[in-house]
């Protein structure tokens, strides 16, 4: 996964630690793991770029780095419960706030 290695790396160089501690570390204080986080949080600037209506589905799987857009169709039915149709369609589409990512 391109993401946690990259991920991984940056943070074992910025904090001096092995990936694995900081990764305890971050669980421990905030209930959910690095990568979760990351992904909810992705899955957060796919809800703004849906908002925007400036990019369809596809575009905005490739300006985020996913492998294509039904990967990342299948990860925001999986993680919101709705598809990404459902959701630009939704008129209560909010986005959570960082802090309420968990």
């Amino acid at each position: 996964f391109h993401l946690e290695h990259t991920l991984s790396k940056y943070l074992e160089g910025l904090m001096g630690l092995e990936y694995s501690k900081i990764s305890k570390i971050f669980s421990v204080n905030e209930n959910v793991t690095i990568e979760k986080y990351f992904i909810k949080l992705k899955l957060e600037k796919v809800k703004e770029l849906v908002q925007l209506q400036e990019y369809n589905f596809t575009e905005i799987s490739q300006l985020l780095d996913y492998s294509n857009v039904n990967h990342l169709s299948r990860l925001f039915k999986k993680e919101t419960g709705m598809s990404l149709t459902e959701y630009k369609n939704n008129q209560l589409n909010r986005r959570n706030t960082l802090d309420g990512i968990t």
